[in-house]
């Protein structure tokens, strides 16, 4: 009896992930063809990164999410994505959503069971990068706003 219910159990959270998974893929679609298909002024805007690497960003991520819909168990396609995006953001717009992603990377990767070994100093890189961040976030808003 025991065995059906964690089966039942295993199978219902693999269905969560997928939806989560199909919900990413068709975010993740959409905005990249808003973005240079219909919206392809905002692509000449002062950015950090060139048009083709964010073409390449894009397409990696609608890769990963296509992945995930078939695969969604794997947490380490969502540790890629959201530290590349976490990067991206904290690089190109020092936004809170790329702290947001960051911590998200840091969630799955717990998870995995990367912060076993060694716990006081991956806890204090990833914590200081968080700090960092929110202190180059705080000081550009107070240096930019007058």
């Amino acid at each position: 009896m025991e065995q059906g219910t964690d089966d039942y159990q295993e199978k219902y959270h693999q269905l969560l992930w997928r939806l989560a998974a199909v919900a990413h893929l068709s975010v993740w679609t959409t905005k990249g063809i808003l973005r240079f298909f219909v919206f392809q002024q905002s692509l000449n805007a002062q950015t950090v990164f060139p048009v083709p690497a964010y073409l390449v960003f894009y397409c990696a991520t609608i890769l990963a999410a296509a992945v995930l819909v078939f695969r969604p168990l794997t947490f380490r396609i969502y540790i890629g994505v959201f530290f590349t995006w976490a990067l991206i953001h904290f690089i190109e717009k020092r936004s809170v959503i790329g702290i947001a992603e960051y911590v998200l990377a840091g969630m799955f990767a717990y998870r995995m069971g990367f912060f076993k070994t060694w716990l006081r100093v991956k806890m204090g890189v990833f914590l200081g990068i968080v700090l960092a961040a929110l202190v180059v976030e705080a000081g550009s808003r107070f240096l930019f706003t007058g």
